[in-house]
């Protein structure tokens, strides 16, 4: 007999960028939410990232992934 697969729950963060490309989003005090992807149209083509973990720092503080690196997603 198999078990079901475990999904989690799937959900979107928006964000504009500003003229160097930062962006912001808010999310949960000392959570982290593992398997996200980043999309972006850009110029007529969709590119994403590869899977990464986002996590939030603690309440009332802020932190840094770092750079996120999109390439041509596949069709």
């Amino acid at each position: 007999m198999n078990s079901p697969q475990k999904r989690g729950e799937g959900g979107h963060f928006g964000a504009q960028t500003d003229a160097q490309g930062n962006f912001s989003i808010v999310g949960p005090p000392n959570a982290t939410i593992s398997n996200v992807k980043a999309h972006v149209w850009m110029n007529d083509s969709n590119y994403e990232s590869t899977s990464f973990n986002l996590s939030f720092p603690g309440s009332g503080k802020t932190g840094s992934i770092g750079t996120i690196t999109v390439y041509p997603a596949a069709n």
